[in-house]
């Protein structure tokens, strides 16, 4: 994967914007709760809690993993740990902007991510801003036709948000359908990340961690009955159970 210089220049903008941000400013929202969950599993380790943050691996457990290894300061690396993945959104965006519009444009897509209102929110959100970066990341690739690089990005994706990975899953499905209705197109590298995708998912999110498509498929099919699912179980939310 050759990595141009505007990319390279973009994602380190962003990374140290994001990081002055994340490092001045403190937890809050769901920030909380992934944070209390970070910490449990430096303390004892990943354990089966009944918990949707529990179930996004990347923020939760590969955090964990680089902390134990290196002894860093537990803070410091949760606060960073999620801006390495975020800053990859407006660095894709440039590269993906770039194959159908000029530079000058290209940037133009760069700022208007980057000056998105959302942009403050996501650093809070650890699991949501490390799949906004994935996510980005696999678009990219697809567009490509990188199939490894595809095949990782949407691994990390299923792993890092449950909500997320229902999104780019319809995405991959209606950018392959559309070719396939119109001009009778196969593409075969959106057949097989659609596949990873409903199989990663299917697994993880509706098997192991059956709790997190529990609440995805409810939010889906009727947003009062979801509410009335949290309100019956707040363990979802609860970290400690």
């Amino acid at each position: 994967m050759k990595i141009s210089k505007g990319f390279v220049f973009i994602y380190l903008i962003t990374f140290a914007g994001m990081l002055w941000y994340n490092l001045s400013h403190v937890l809050v929202n769901d920030g909380v709760y992934e944070y209390r969950t970070y910490l449990l599993n430096i303390e004892n380790g990943w354990e089966f809690r009944q918990t949707l943050i529990n179930s996004c691996l990347v923020t939760t457990w590969m955090s964990t993993l680089i902390q134990k290894a290196t002894g860093w300061d537990s803070m410091l690396l949760f606060r960073v740990f999620p801006v390495i993945f975020y800053a990859l959104m407006p660095a894709f965006t440039y590269l993906i902007a770039k194959r159908y519009l000029s530079i000058r444009y290209a940037l133009v897509a760069v700022l208007i991510v980057l000056f998105n209102s959302h942009i403050l929110y996501f650093p809070d959100m650890g699991r949501v801003g490390v799949a906004m970066g994935v996510m980005s990341g696999m678009i990219w690739a697809l567009l490509e036709k990188r199939l490894i690089w595809a095949i990782v990005f949407a691994l990390l994706l299923v792993f890092s948000h449950y909500g997320t990975s229902m999104i780019a899953m319809g995405l991959v499905g209606i950018a392959f359908l559309i070719p396939l209705v119109i001009r009778r197109k196969i593409f075969k590298h959106y057949l097989i990340i659609f596949c990873v995708l409903v199989v990663t998912v299917g697994l993880w999110h509706f098997g192991v961690a059956g709790y997190s498509g529990m609440v995805m498929s409810q939010t889906l099919l009727q947003t009062e009955q979801t509410g009335q699912i949290l309100s019956q179980h707040p363990d979802l939310f609860d970290i400690t159970t």
